[in-house]
């Protein structure tokens, strides 16, 4: 598993990744973790930036007889060789950046998830469905977008695509947030969706072999001008659509109809911390 925990948080303001929530006040992923070894995980790479190692591995200790855990850190240089990049370039490069840099943990399939996510049991009682049918292939477990959309204001998702049981393509959206009747709409592009489109939360479950295309797409990437990315983020729906477009990769989608709780900005945690509290007194909570 690699957890994508990383980010600088600006919208929320602060290190989200390391807030505790819940009665056990445990960070986000702690839950995650816990959730991964009851489903059969025994491995996880989390991406961090340099200054969280030290809490992160304090926060996680308590896991670590129950799954092997790593660390990488996700530096600004750590790009494809002959790539050049902006030395004003000083953020993270993304969710697609942070799979790269844990290119060198991945021993065979894995799963990547978002440190600042919590995932309901049934999203992951959606991909045990899924692997017991079709072993070896590469999978998301989308929501549907109204149970991912929060309050305190607009979040960036990847609307994706289904046919058949497939995922056809995913775009991402940086400012989706609820409208009238049922609907919502990104407030930059003006884009309208139903409440039930499905989206991605990065909750990939991918073959090894998906790495190795990887390079290629960074190699795309950063070949844009610098003023360009001196902002620009590589995002891992982004990658994931473009490698179904150039058909390398088939990705089988299913859909959890369950809820869904994160951290974007930091009105959320009041919110979080009630869905979690609610979720852990239902007995059938596998944690």
């Amino acid at each position: 598993m690699i957890a994508l925990a990383a980010g600088i948080s600006s919208r929320y303001g602060g290190v989200k990744q390391l807030e505790r929530f819940g009665r056990d006040r445990r960070i986000l992923l702690a839950h995650t973790l816990q959730m991964a070894i009851v489903h059969g995980f025994s491995r996880a790479v989390c991406v961090i930036r340099e200054e969280m190692r030290g809490p992160m591995e304090a926060e996680l200790c308590h896991l670590r007889e129950f799954i092997e855990i790593d660390y990488a850190v996700q530096r600004v240089d750590d790009v494809p060789s002959g790539v050049f990049i902006p030395v004003e370039r000083k953020k993270p490069w993304g969710t697609a950046h942070a799979v790269f840099v844990a290119r060198n943990f991945v021993r065979g399939s894995f799963l990547t998830v978002n440190g600042d996510d919590y995932y309901a049991p049934g999203v992951w009682e959606c991909l045990d469905e899924v692997l017991a049918q079709h072993q070896d292939a590469s999978a998301m477990v989308a929501h549907r977008l109204s149970a991912t959309l929060p309050d305190s204001g607009p979040v960036s998702r990847g609307i994706c695509e289904f046919a058949e049981g497939y995922v056809r393509k995913i775009r991402e959206f940086s400012t989706i947030a609820r409208a009238e009747n049922q609907r919502a709409v990104d407030a930059r592009t003006g884009t309208i969706f139903h409440a039930d489109v499905p989206v991605s939360m990065n909750f990939f479950y991918l073959q090894p072999s998906v790495l190795h295309l990887f390079s290629a797409e960074a190699r795309a990437f950063f070949a844009q001008p610098d003023d360009v990315l001196l902002d620009a983020e590589w995002q891992l729906p982004a990658v994931i659509d473009a490698l179904l477009q150039k058909r390398k990769m088939i990705l089988r989608g299913v859909v959890a109809d369950c809820p869904w709780c994160g951290l974007t900005h930091a009105r959320d945690r009041e919110a979080l911390e009630k869905f979690l509290d609610e979720s852990s007194s239902k007995p059938n909570l596998r944690s």
